[in-house]
């Protein structure tokens, strides 16, 4: 839970003093929902909020399962570039 203790660090900035956020919003880790023990947003007005904290494999792995997850749902659109 380091990176959770990390995160809720670094985003006590604009959101918490203006009352947006606070502890009681964070349910888990990026990890988490990625790998299935946390249910990520439990509805549609529900925001997912990832402060990448210098991990690669992380950064690397997050968009890597959002990409395959959308695939599999055939879910969103191809963009060329």
């Amino acid at each position: 839970m380091q990176a959770l203790t990390d995160a809720m660090a670094a985003g006590r900035s604009v959101r918490r003093r203006a009352g947006l956020i606070d502890e009681t919003h964070v349910l888990g880790e990026i990890g988490e929902v990625m790998n299935g023990t946390k249910p990520g947003r439990l509805q549609e007005s529900d925001v997912t909020i990832s402060k990448s904290l210098g991990s690669v494999v992380q950064d690397i792995a997050c968009p890597l399962h959002l990409h395959e997850r959308a695939v599999a749902e055939n879910f969103g659109s191809r963009v060329p570039f």
